[in-house]
């Protein structure tokens, strides 16, 4: 985070919308712009699969935990696969 002028934190963390403003007008400004922002649009919806695949992961072993017995740590091993 940066500071204003008057020494309070400034919050620069992007939303969802700023990244799709910066792909739409990466695209309509550039010609080889399309190209880049599609790079920007994969490498994000990689990003937000990986964060899934973690939660769902992490969902599984607790319900696990909850509802019949905490998994060894080979089973967690092999569901984090």
């Amino acid at each position: 985070m940066a500071n204003n002028d008057d020494g309070s934190r400034i919050n620069r963390q992007l939303t969802r919308k700023h990244y799709y403003y910066i792909i739409h007008h990466i695209g309509n400004t550039y010609r080889e712009g399309s190209e880049l922002a599609m790079s920007l649009a994969e490498i994000f919806r990689n990003e937000g699969k990986a964060e899934g695949k973690t939660a769902l992961t992490n969902t599984a072993i607790r319900l696990i935990t909850k509802f019949v017995a905490p998994p060894s740590e080979d089973i967690k091993q092999k569901i984090h696969k």
